[in-house]
């Protein structure tokens, strides 16, 4: 009885992997880093949305949502916080989020979650996590929790760049979590490009990990829009061990809490 995972990149249509137990969803830079960010800081529903429009009919219609999110970077007007987790970690950890209902929007992550939900209200019965390098050991734990041993399969979901490129900071990501479900079990079985996220991670140990990923597509838009402390934070490793993102077939909660 063992666990096998695979690995594939977003390509922009509802996902269709509904023979896999579970569906872990990779932002690095940035959506599901946020959701790490958000879900410690005690927010309860985190809603994924693929549109700047959709996020302020669901404001006008719900005065109490708080709208977060970015496109192409930028914070849209209306929005009470844009997609910086280093910045929503300083300005929300005094408790203003505490049981708060958030739509979130994002220019990559958001749209593969979206898809991932709009999958799983049409039939699929895959168990959705959402995974960073913020919270990579307790999101693999609670998978191996749920698991119990049992033949699953586990499909690691990459956003990718905005258009929906390779992303390094993803396959990092998405290493992590696949590094500490093999701690947790030894036999987990892996399909090649999974097992090559797996190495990418384990050939990280000891670099920069924020210079190297500076250097990247997606590390050069967030300087660019004046985020940079954003590559440092997100690049940490498992410094959230109070939160699993996992969606229902609307909304992120914790599954910790």
């Amino acid at each position: 009885m063992v666990l096998s995972a695979e690995l594939k990149w977003y390509s922009g249509s509802a996902l269709t992997s509904r023979a896999s137990d579970y569906l872990a969803i990779v932002d690095a830079f940035r959506a599901t880093s946020m959701v790490s960010v958000m879900l410690h800081l005690g927010v309860r529903r985190i809603i994924p949305v693929a549109g700047v429009d959709e996020a302020l009919k669901m404001k006008e219609e719900n005065s109490d949502f708080i709208l977060v999110g970015e496109e192409r970077g930028i914070m849209p007007p209306g929005f009470s916080y844009g997609n910086s987790p280093s910045q929503l970690y300083s300005a929300a950890s005094g408790g203003l989020l505490k049981g708060a209902t958030v739509v979130h929007r994002s220019s990559a992550g958001t749209q593969s979650i979206s898809a991932a939900l709009k999958s799983k209200r049409e039939g699929a019965k895959y168990t959705i996590v959402t995974s960073s390098m913020l919270d990579a050991s307790s999101v693999a734990s609670y998978i191996m929790r749920r698991n119990g041993g049992r033949d699953e399969r586990l499909t690691v979901v990459c956003s990718g760049y905005v258009d929906k490129l390779y992303a390094l900071e993803d396959e990092i990501a998405a290493g992590a979590l696949l590094s500490s479900l093999k701690e947790i079990d030894p036999s987990l079985k892996m399909n090649e490009v999974a097992t090559s996220a797996y190495l990418a991670y384990r050939g990280v140990n000891g670099e920069n990990l924020p210079k190297l990923l500076r250097g990247t597509r997606s590390g050069a838009k967030i300087i660019e829009v004046g985020q940079e402390s954003d590559i440092d934070f997100c690049s940490r490793f498992n410094i959230f061990d109070d939160v699993v993102g996992v969606a229902d077939g609307v909304a992120i909660s914790n599954a910790l809490s």
